[in-house]
């Protein structure tokens, strides 16, 4: 379970770099993950 919310928020922080909005926290991310389960 922890494996796979850790490559959401991979997959979720690498989809955001790549349209350069990198800017958000860790917080935001895990923030971000919780709301998409």
């Amino acid at each position: 379970y922890v494996a796979h919310e850790e490559a959401r928020a991979w997959i979720v922080r690498n989809l955001l770099a790549k349209d350069g909005l990198f800017s958000l926290s860790d917080e935001d991310i895990n923030s971000v993950c919780r709301l998409t389960e």
